[in-house]
């Protein structure tokens, strides 16, 4: 039987629109190299892809977090168009504590958010796990057999995490990622499935894994920020 495309289904996402723009970015290149437009006059206006991105980013959020991220870059951008047009005066780099306070929010909603799930006080803390290293590094380990997830804050610093003994029950746990100009390196079992829905900004995240058979029954859900820094996961 032939499979249809159901349109109920169709959501225009941060990362279609990320595709969209790569695809419009290649063809104004065309047509400049061309000779049909021009690239320069036309760049001025890039600032408006900024805003489309943060309000698209603003609308699909599930999470504070990301709603805010969303607004902070649509605001951004308007800034950055009215700059370029000479309507506004002022240096980009002045902006740059801006990446402070939206760290210091994402770690504090994180915090907030799981006091009120109530995961601090449910089941043996040993469990969890919870690091943090700022100015220096910080390596764990944990053997639980139920392992239910933590967090992990890096500031110019980091470390090393190994859940290569542990299991799940539950079969999904949540470690929450957060670091500026640092990172972690995870360390997994091989039959843990790694879903990471960590936002990198001037970084990376690299899923090193070996991915299990499609059908696999435990979830390690990464997420969270990192600035100037990376998360590598490996078994």
């Amino acid at each position: 039987m032939e499979k249809r495309y159901d349109d109920r289904h169709f959501k225009f996402s941060s990362h279609l629109f990320l595709g969209l723009l790569v695809i419009a970015l290649g063809v104004l290149f065309l047509l400049g190299n061309l000779g049909f437009v021009n690239v320069h006059h036309v760049w001025r206006y890039w600032p408006v892809l900024l805003v489309i991105f943060g309000l698209v980013k603003l609308a699909s959020a599930r999470e504070v977090p990301s709603r805010v991220l969303g607004f902070l870059l649509a605001v951004f951008g308007a800034l950055l168009l009215g700059h370029n047009f000479g309507y506004i005066h002022f240096s980009i780099w002045q902006f740059w504590p801006l990446i402070l306070v939206w760290v210091g929010f994402n770690i504090a909603w994180q915090s907030l958010h799981k006091q009120r799930s109530g995961r601090e006080k449910t089941g043996d803390k040993s469990n969890t796990l919870s690091g943090i290293g700022i100015l220096g590094g910080v390596n764990q380990s944990c053997h639980s057999q139920d392992f239910r997830g933590g967090d992990l804050t890096a500031f110019m610093g980091g470390g090393e995490v190994d859940l290569r003994k542990s299991d799940m029950e539950s079969g999904e746990a949540v470690i929450a990622v957060n670091a500026f100009m640092g990172g972690f390196k995870i360390f997994v079992p091989e039959d843990w499935t790694v879903i990471c829905k960590v936002v990198p900004f001037m970084g990376g995240v690299e899923d090193k894994t070996a991915h299990p058979q499609s059908g696999a029954e435990k979830n390690l859900l990464l997420k969270g920020f990192v600035c100037m820094g990376g998360v590598e996961i490996r078994n």
